[in-house]
């Protein structure tokens, strides 16, 4: 007990009388936790944010005018045996139209006087979390362009592929060993082979019947 005693005295002795040095010490340790703490929550929410965005990565079909409604069941199903693919929502062209108009309501009158509903039918597939990669995602693609009744895919490519590098940075600064991914950046619109919607019919939108930019 003498000795804890005798520890504790010289302990505040050694404070008292290198007061500056053990300030600087405390002080530079406290700065120091204190940095991991924000580190450590500024990467946790990041992790969230970037979570919830891959949430949102999805891919869309767009479908041959006047497909038959059998036709279109057969691609559904077709689709839900698909690897990677978490689940399907169908869009027809009276739902494309409706959403266009709920989620552009200023440019609705753009719809009037055109007769004929220009939008069209289109799948809207929701991958799973193992398959959201650029790369997983291009695959996907490459195998659904030759599907019959698929008249265009598209998903934002570059969107994917910057999140990519995001997430790479952000698993590099919580492990050395995880270095980031630096694919090169592009939009990616892909092509169907000529006959089916392919070069010489008109550009449809990225965003399930009317404007890019829903991923």
């Amino acid at each position: 007990m003498r000795v804890v005693a005798y520890l504790v005295r010289e302990a505040f002795r050694n404070i008292r009388i290198n007061r500056t040095t053990t300030l600087i010490a405390v002080a530079t340790t406290a700065f120091t936790l204190a940095c991991f703490g924000v580190f450590l929550l500024l990467y946790l929410n990041l992790r969230g944010v970037i979570s919830s965005l891959q949430d949102d990565i999805q891919v869309i079909l767009y479908l041959d005018d006047g497909l038959p409604a059998q036709q279109v069941s057969d691609l559904q199903q077709r689709l839900k045996t698909e690897p990677g693919i978490a689940s399907l929502a169908y869009v027809s062209k009276d739902q494309a139209v409706a959403d266009f108009r709920a989620q552009f309501p200023s440019e609705a009158h753009l719809l009037q006087g055109l007769g004929e509903n220009p939008l069209p039918a289109s799948f809207v597939v929701t991958l799973g979390p193992r398959f959201r990669s650029s790369e997983s995602i291009k695959r996907l693609a490459d195998r659904m362009k030759d599907i019959p009744g698929v008249a265009q895919i598209q998903y934002s490519r570059e969107w994917v592929e910057n999140l990519a590098t995001v997430i790479g940075y952000v698993e590099l600064a919580g492990d050395r060993d995880h270095a980031p991914d630096r694919s090169h950046r592009s939009f990616y619109q892909d092509p169907v082979p000529p006959g089916r919607g392919g070069p010489g019919r008109a550009r449809r939108p990225a965003v399930p019947g009317v404007v890019e930019g829903r991923l």
